[in-house]
Order: C-alpha cells, then structure tokens, then sequence
C-alpha cells in the first residue's frame, strides 16, 4: 500500500499555512530491531536517502547500532548538497539517491542493493547529466561483521573497486545488502532532470547460461535494440530489432569471459549477465 505520507504532510502544510511556509519535516525516535550490521547499513541508507528527497530536516534514532556509523560517513564525506529525484524499475530492491553541487559539474549517487542473498547488476543511465569520466571508483560498505568497523575516515570497511563508463552508461554489481557510493564529474544536460536505474528484468530469458557456441534469447516487452558488452561495460556487438520480435539467436563472443546482454526500448530496458567457458 503506497501512503504517501511525505507528499499528503506537506500538501497540508501548502493549504493551511501557504506556499513558502519555511516548514520542514522531521523524525525522531525510530530505530529498528536486530543486530546485523549489513542490514542496518542498509535501512539506515534508504530511510536517509528517503529523506533526503522529501526535504525531511531532522532524523533522530532511537539508539545507534553497528553499520550506522560507516553509513554516515558514506554520506557526509562523499554526498553533494543538492538531493536530485531517481527512477528505479524495482524500487523494493534496488534504489538511487543521487545529489549534485550546486555548479551542476558534480554527482554522487548512492546505490542501495536490499536484496539479503542476490548480487544485482544495474545499469546507470544519466539523462541529464553528461559524463566526463572514462571511470569511476564505486564505493561499497558490505558483509560487514556485527561489530563496529568505523573508526576513522581512513580507518573503515569500505571496498572500493574501479568502474568504466561507456557512452554515458554505467554498468556495476551491487552486493547483497550493500551501501554503494560513486563520484562522478561532468556537466548537466539539455534534457529532462531524471536518473534512470533499471536492474536486471526477468522479462528477459537467455538459455544456456553459461553459453556455448549460441546464445537463445526470449522477450515479452517491446525493444528496438539487443547489444553485447563486455565486463568493463564496452559494447561489441549491436543489432536492431522489430518491435514486434520477441525472441532470438545471436553468435556467443570468441574469449570466455563475463558479458552483458542489454536489450532497450523506448520505454523498457532490460540486462542480463552471461558467461562464456572455454
């Protein structure tokens, strides 16, 4: 059930104290029960992130648990001022909180995988924002211990790892139960001001996975293009598609490896990762 609680509170704030009212949101005295750190780490992103774009003021918990420190720091250190909106296909697992400074040449985009078992492959597309980067480093707090980690800025459990950015396209892999946290430099675009965050769709079927010499693929939405990229996010191969076709068979890479199948539609985008053995 969707309440909508942040956009009904601050309707009626609109109504009964009138545009510009200066009034701002807050919580306090909240928490959650349990004790594994990822999992804090993880509510403790999201309820933040939430916040962040409902222009809530004040966030209290009710006490402080392992993970909610390297969060924190996740988020003062790296974070720009301004809280940007973001589209996710499933936003019940995956979500992007990204916000920009105020010269618009400097993105950060936390990433928040609630999956408790599945490793999620994501691609990034930014609409408004045009990249500068040929990389980035990606940031991640993950399998952390039930004991604190954080002690100082250089002293914590962040794993850092280094991504590619192709044609304005980032593809990562987020952990289980992870906070993911990445810097991006660049210039804002001309279009609408939307980051879209589409995870990996069951519409799309690949058999067998790992493949051999053939790769079968099965569809229901409506896409107009297949591409084939690499694990640094290089695309190798492309082909346009009809509307109406709804699956195919391409020729598998000649290098074993981990690729990409990336299907995209005016409205729809679906990836899925394949192997290739020897």
């Amino acid at each position: 059930t969707k309440e909508y609680i942040f956009a009904r509170v601050n309707d009626w704030l609109d109504q009964y104290f009138g545009k510009n009212h200066g009034i701002a949101l807050g919580m306090t005295e909240t928490g959650i029960n349990g004790d594994n750190a990822s999992a804090t780490a993880v509510w403790y992103a999201s309820t933040m992130g939430t916040f962040m774009q409902n222009n809530v003021e004040v966030f209290t918990p009710w006490s402080w648990k392992n993970g909610m420190w390297e969060t924190l720091h996740l988020f003062t250190k790296y974070n720009k001022n301004i809280s940007l909106a973001a589209q996710s296909s499933n936003e019940n697992i995956i979500s992007a909180y990204p916000t920009i400074n105020k010269t618009n040449d400097s993105l950060t985009i936390v990433l928040v995988n609630r999956s408790q078992t599945t490793a999620q492959n994501v691609s990034i597309n930014f609409e408004n924002f045009i990249v500068s980067n040929t990389s980035a480093n990606l940031l991640s707090i993950k399998s952390l211990p039930n004991i604190e980690t954080f002690f100082s800025d250089t002293k914590n459990a962040i794993n850092t790892t280094n991504q590619s950015i192709i044609n304005n396209t980032l593809v990562v892999s987020l952990a289980p139960l992870s906070v993911n946290s990445i810097q991006l430099v660049g210039k804002e675009g001309q279009v609408a001001k939307v980051l879209a965050i589409e995870e990996n769709s069951s519409d799309l079927k690949i058999y067998p996975n790992p493949i051999s010499e053939n790769i079968n693929l099965t569809w229901d939405k409506d896409y107009g293009k297949i591409e084939i990229l690499n694990e640094i996010g290089s695309i190798i191969f492309e082909q346009k598609i009809s509307l109406f076709q709804k699956q195919t068979q391409l020729k598998s890479p000649a290098i074993a490896g981990v690729y990409f199948i990336r299907l995209s539609g005016k409205k729809d985008l679906a990836i899925k990762k394949i192997i290739k053995n020897q």
